[in-house]
């Protein structure tokens, strides 16, 4: 027997703004038994900067323009939030959300103390360094 649950239109725009995964992935299940998932607040790759990641052009110039600058800065923001900047559709959600899993990364994180003040002297010391992932 299915069931079918009908969701109206401004629930729907709250829930892509505001829902989280309601359900764990295999791999997220997997990542989280073996210890794998890090601490947000200490995880290099939040430092870099989102021109520097795998992303297409376009994808990349769409969220420098919205003044996402960080990786820190992309994972803060919600999918509901980034289908509505100009230009920005499912497609190049889908390649940044594939990005952020390989470093163990997702959208709507909550990061506290964001931006620091020293970003820029700690983002350069990073910038010689391979990311960890």
């Amino acid at each position: 027997m299915s069931r079918t649950i009908n969701v109206d239109d401004r629930f729907f725009a709250w829930l892509q703004e505001n829902g989280t995964a309601l359900v764990d992935t295999p791999n997220s299940v997997l990542r989280r038994i073996a210890g794998l998932d890090r601490s947000p607040s200490d995880h290099r790759d939040l430092l870099r900067r989102v021109d520097e990641l795998a992303l297409p052009v376009r994808c990349a110039n769409c969220l420098m323009k919205e003044n996402i600058v960080y990786v820190r800065d992309l994972v803060q923001k919600t999918e509901g939030q980034l289908l509505r900047i100009n230009k920005f559709g499912q497609r190049s959600l889908n390649v940044a959300k594939e990005v952020l899993a390989q470093m163990g990364l997702h959208f709507g994180m909550e990061i506290t103390n964001w931006p620091p003040d020293n970003i820029e002297i700690l983002a350069e010391q990073l910038g010689d360094q391979k990311p960890t992932s």
